[in-house]
């Protein structure tokens, strides 16, 4: 684990130097910082307040995932797991949830993992669902092929998502019950499959609902941010930028509060939609 941990910081500090390297080379920080300032405030204290709502969305969502309600004493648990994540380097805030769970839930260490998986699985079905539809919108009828691309993207989704629902819980029932075999992977993977084996469909539709409200939010969080420093941007664009920098984010190769991929892919796809990177990166 030491190792692991080693390494992980070592990569923090090579994208760290890294981006200070790109920063310094191919921006300018005299316009990011101008164009910071400058930034309408009434949309700066939109997005903050549209963020806050994504927060307790996710700690909505935790309590209902561990102790089947919307308000729980595991409230306090999402907050910090959500700070953490955003700050600590290479996904390092990951590994917290199961710590945190084990602490103030008292479930074991991989139940805790199940917890996880399944909070990250239902993010990245919502995000693809979502964030492939505003990309098709926003690059067709100029890019047909990759327009067609993202709707099948949002196909893929929506049909994932359902066979979550009609198949998942009894699915992960049918692994659950191997939790006495002699095989270690499969007492693991009976111990991660038991908190969707627990849940009833009803329960899992609702941490559905609140994952794709969680997202939206997120989305709504993003445009409102965008309109400060850019102006009149194309929502789409935007929503296009956030599903890329979302997908960057997952990569467990950042700096200190996650600075690295998704700021690299945020800019990319703004780049190419016309923005200049500056303005881009101030966003």
């Amino acid at each position: 684990m030491s190792r692991r941990l080693l390494l992980r910081w070592s990569v923090a500090a090579s994208v760290t130097l890294l981006c200070a390297f790109v920063l310094v080379k191919y921006f300018d920080l005299h316009q990011i910082v101008r164009t910071i300032l400058a930034s309408d405030r009434r949309f700066i204290l939109i997005g903050a307040f549209i963020s806050a709502v994504t927060i307790n969305l996710r700690a909505f969502r935790l309590c209902l995932c561990v102790s089947g309600k919307l308000v729980s004493p595991l409230i306090p648990v999402a907050y910090i797991y959500n700070a953490l994540s955003a700050l600590l380097p290479a996904k390092l805030g990951e590994v917290t949830l199961p710590l945190l769970l084990r602490h103030r839930a008292k479930t074991s260490i991989s139940i805790g993992v199940g917890v996880l998986v399944l909070l990250r699985l239902l993010d990245l079905l919502s995000l693809a669902l979502i964030g492939s539809l505003m990309t098709a919108i926003a690059v067709y009828p100029a890019d047909t092929t990759l327009g067609l691309v993202a709707l099948a993207g949002t196909a893929a989704s929506a049909v994932s998502l359902s066979a979550l629902l009609i198949v998942g819980p009894a699915l992960a029932r049918t692994v659950a019950k191997h939790g006495t075999s002699k095989l270690p992977p499969v007492r693991l993977a009976s111990r991660i499959a038991s908190p969707i084996a627990c849940m009833s469909r009803r329960r899992l539709a609702k941490l559905l609902m609140l994952s794709l409200a969680v997202w939206v939010s997120l989305f709504a969080s993003f445009v409102a941010l965008s309109h400060a420093t850019l102006g009149q941007v194309a929502v789409f664009q935007i929503g296009a930028a956030g599903t890329a920098a979302s997908l960057a984010f997952a990569i467990p190769a950042s700096a200190i509060a996650n600075v690295g991929p998704f700021q690299a892919a945020w800019v990319w796809v703004l780049v190419t939609f016309g923005h200049a990177p500056s303005p881009a990166l101030a966003s």
